[in-house]
């Protein structure tokens, strides 16, 4: 199970930019995030290289699920996801 902070993250970073910007504050305190990491999840990426791994990879299952490969789960676990 993702962590409520990973969650709200790819959360952030799969909705529009006009949704995001309605919500922000809301989600900044249900993620615990800086603004400048509310910007780099709507981004697609975080300055923890933990996040950053997790959102890229939540975007992309949510974009095109069928061309995740063993490499990006093997990704994953190295950042402590099981």
């Amino acid at each position: 199970m993702l962590e409520r902070t990973v969650a709200e993250r790819i959360s952030i970073a799969m909705q529009s930019r006009e949704r995001c910007l309605q919500s922000t504050s809301t989600q900044r305190e249900d993620c615990g995030a800086t603004e400048d990491e509310i910007e780099l999840a709507r981004r697609g990426t975080s300055s923890d290289p933990r996040y950053a791994a997790t959102i890229a990879y939540g975007l992309q299952v949510y974009r095109d699920p069928t061309t995740t490969v063993d490499e990006q789960i093997e990704a994953l676990r190295s950042h402590g996801f099981q």
